[in-house]
């Protein structure tokens, strides 16, 4: 038996890698609906998408907001809606829960309950994976419209908020019932936060600011420089404390991105080479600091803001973007971790100005935009349009098998896991005591994670009679940004 399945690994391993492809897209009946806001995948590849529709065409759009939850193949499951004059900031997922934020110009009702006043206000809600709202959080001297939130690995979650009149950045660390357990002014009006990350408990932010001077976060100064704007990407310890910052030269960074893993910190961000010219730069950070490398991201122009959305998987990063002047090109740049460009997936279609969402689950990408005209995915796939105003979409990339994934030993941190092949139970041995807790993750071929668990013990025992037999890799990832790999065969 163990020799079948040597053999079943190696075979899996020598397997060609297919090239990455659109599987499918779908499009929802939510009528005039002005955007996708927001895009997120629950623990078991439900996709949910939210925003504004039957708003005015004019922005900033403020109306009532749909949230709308399908399945992996893009099967609707259920709408709900908010009924106000709202503006969708972010969405999360914590294992199937859902975590929406945004703002609110006064009262609104969900599911036929009234929630806030005549005051604005910022409202943080999560409900279940049904739909039903599990708690209700809001602020009414914060503003929620241009605002930010990500799910750490121990389920906490990380909040980017906005000051009244939009003036000011706030970082928020809110536990799953909806405490607020820390919080962090990082400006009362300077900074223009444009996007968060929040990994192994520490946070990191991109953004931008203006002056009329430089900045000092705690120790950590960030120049304004000589001309124009600054641009900048700010890291946060666990107690919030700003750790270094790297700041550079922009018009307006009001479109950049920023995704952390284990690999380091990969920002976008449009950055000035003077005298006037724009660059939309990819990068590459290490958890210190360090730029470890900077390209050029192919975009079709340098002339206009991009609207762009990024997301990051083990192995991968996607790039969604604005693709021609007329709004009916976007394009999917999918780079690897070296910030190559491995592939540029092109949607032809009439759609709109802002790029759309994208998000991956495992290793595979999936996109959210509206549109209101046929459209051609890459001559993969197309979606036929049918109805009036704006709908959105929902389509899939699809990712090739992983080949191979080394093994990453460091000198003094190892990991072993046995047995190999097992059918019930494995026994996972880091090499020393961790100092604070580890998360040991079970991840299939494409990405998926199956089992989750976290350990402060040299040894751990895992249940994993519920897998599937096959290939599977176990990743440790340690509180300094390590990560410790073993592949598992389960029988």
């Amino acid at each position: 038996m163990k020799l079948f399945y040597t053999l079943i690994f190696l075979i899996v391993l020598s397997l060609p890698s297919k090239s990455q492809q659109f599987i499918w897209a779908n499009s929802y009946d939510i009528s005039n609906s002005n955007e996708v806001a927001a895009l997120a995948i629950d623990i078991n590849g439900n996709t949910i998408i939210s925003g504004v529709h039957n708003a005015s065409a004019f922005l900033p759009y403020t109306g009532n907001c749909y949230i709308h939850k399908t399945n992996q193949e893009g099967d609707a499951i259920w709408t709900e809606y908010m009924l106000g004059d709202i503006q969708i900031g972010d969405m999360a997922t914590i294992e199937n829960s859902i975590v929406i934020i945004g703002q609110s110009n006064g009262a609104f009702s969900f599911q036929g309950e009234q929630y806030g006043g005549l005051e604005p206000f910022l409202f943080l809600m999560k409900i279940d994976s049904d739909g039903n709202l599990q708690w209700f959080h809001m602020d009414e001297t914060k503003y929620g419209a241009n605002t930010n939130l990500q799910v750490g690995e121990q389920g906490n979650i990380a909040i980017q908020v906005r000051g009244q009149f939009n003036l000011g950045d706030w970082i928020w660390i809110m536990d799953t019932d909806g405490n607020i357990l820390n919080t962090k002014e990082i400006s009362a009006t300077q900074s223009m936060i444009v996007d968060l990350a929040y990994f192994n408990d520490k946070v990191y932010l991109n953004g931008g600011f203006s002056g009329p001077s430089s900045i000092i976060i705690d120790t950590v100064f960030m120049p304004l420089p000589n001309i124009e704007s600054a641009t900048f990407v700010l890291a946060l310890n666990e107690e919030l404390i700003a750790e270094w910052a790297s700041v550079d030269t922009t018009i307006n960074n009001r479109d950049g991105r920023i995704e952390v893993n284990s690999s380091g910190i990969f920002v976008y961000e449009e950055v000035l080479n003077p005298p006037f010219n724009l660059i939309s730069a990819m990068k590459k950070f290490s958890f210190d600091g360090e730029l470890l490398i900077e390209v050029k991201a192919p975009v079709f122009s340098n002339a206009i803001s991009l609207y762009p959305d990024m997301s990051l998987t083990s192995n991968s990063l996607g790039l969604m973007v604005e693709n021609d002047f007329n709004f009916n090109s976007h394009k999917v740049m999918l780079f690897d971790l070296d910030l190559n460009l491995t592939s540029e997936k092109v949607i032809e279609g009439n759609s709109d100005l802002y790029t759309g969402q994208i998000a991956n689950n495992g290793n595979d990408f999936f996109i959210a935009h509206v549109f209101s005209g046929n459209l051609n995915f890459d001559n993969e796939v197309s979606l036929p349009y049918n109805g009036s105003g704006k709908l959105p979409y929902i389509a899939r990339v699809q990712m090739p098998l992983v080949t191979a994934v080394p093994d990453i030993l460091p000198t003094k941190e190892g990991l072993s896991v046995y047995p190999s092949p097992a059918d019930k139970i494995i026994t996972v041995r880091l090499s020393e005591k961790p100092s604070s807790p580890v998360n040991l993750n079970i991840i299939d071929l494409r990405g998926n994670k199956m089992i989750r668990e976290t350990t402060s013990e040299m040894i751990t025992e895992i249940d994993i009679s519920m897998l599937p037999s096959g290939v599977y890799i176990m990743n440790a990832i340690l509180t300094n940004g390590k990560t410790l790999r073993k592949k598992i065969l389960v029988r």
